[in-house]
Formats: structure tokens, sequence, C-alpha cells
């Protein structure tokens, strides 16, 4: 089965994956699963590096980033104009402003393809055919702080 990550859980899998729920453990587990990262995510995690808003060991400059997803075998997708005519078609929740979020929410849609994310948001974008894994660990512990942290701060 092919996946999408949002970029919490990109950060945790490279963080060692200790904040990442069974679930979703599983699914790295499984070899015959497909992993994708979209372009957006990837754009968007060069830039927490770059401003030192995330704490990953192997990261220290934005493009030693490509390296483990090279490593690790995961797949980049790009977005393109398919992607972007359903964000221009989806709706979004009120407080939900983060564009990244939109891109990769649109993107999950559009390719039939279930996102894994820490997010709670993104379960208001079900009913609009995502199929998202929800990473529990994350809300349950109450990872996300502000500033930079272990985890993963915006």
């Amino acid at each position: 089965m092919r996946y999408l990550l949002d970029t919490n859980v990109l950060v945790f899998y490279a963080q060692g994956g200790e904040n990442l729920d069974r679930d979703v453990t599983s699914i790295f587990s499984d070899y015959e699963n497909l992993i994708y990262v979209s372009s957006e995510v990837i754009k968007e995690t060069m830039h927490l590096i770059r401003y030192g808003k995330i704490d990953v060991k192997r990261w220290k400059k934005p493009n030693d980033i490509w390296k483990s997803i090279e490593e690790w075998e995961f797949n980049i997708d790009y977005v393109k104009e398919e992607h972007i005519k359903v964000l221009g078609n989806l709706v979004t929740v009120k407080d939900h402003k983060d564009p990244t979020d939109h891109i990769i929410i649109a993107q999950a849609i559009t390719n039939k393809m279930p996102i894994i994310s820490s997010d709670w948001q993104f379960k208001h974008y079900k009913g609009q055919g995502l199929d998202l894994v929800f990473n529990n660990t994350h809300e349950k512990n109450k990872i996300a702080r502000s500033g930079k942290t272990k985890g993963f701060a915006r």
C-alpha cells in the first residue's frame, strides 16, 4: 500500500520513531508498503531545519534531508496541476490555515493515498475523501510545544 507522510510524522521518524504509535510503526515496518513524501513537506522541513525549529541529529543543514529520504527509500510525490485543482476545491476548516497541510491533503485525496499525520485538524477533511491514518501518540503525549523542541513545532 502507498502512504503519504505529513511533516510531523517525517520528523518523528527521523528522530527514531519514539513519537510514532504502534499502528504507524507497523506501516513503516511492512516492506510491502511504499512511503511517499510530498515535495511540499520537504520544502517545509528544510525551512524548519534552517531556522532551528526541529531537532533532528542527522539533519544539520536543510539539504541533509535528501540523504535520509534516499537511505529510507522513500518516494517523492511532486505537486502537480491535478493536486492544485483539488486544492482549489478543498473546503478548509475555519481555524486551519496551514497552506502546506492543505496541499498535502489535496495530494492525498487526488492520489487516493492514505496520509499519516499527528495533526487532529486533518480529521475534518475525511468527508472530502481524505483517508487518514492518525498518529495518536503525538496528541496523547502533547509532544508539540512552541519554540525549539525535541519534537516538532511550527
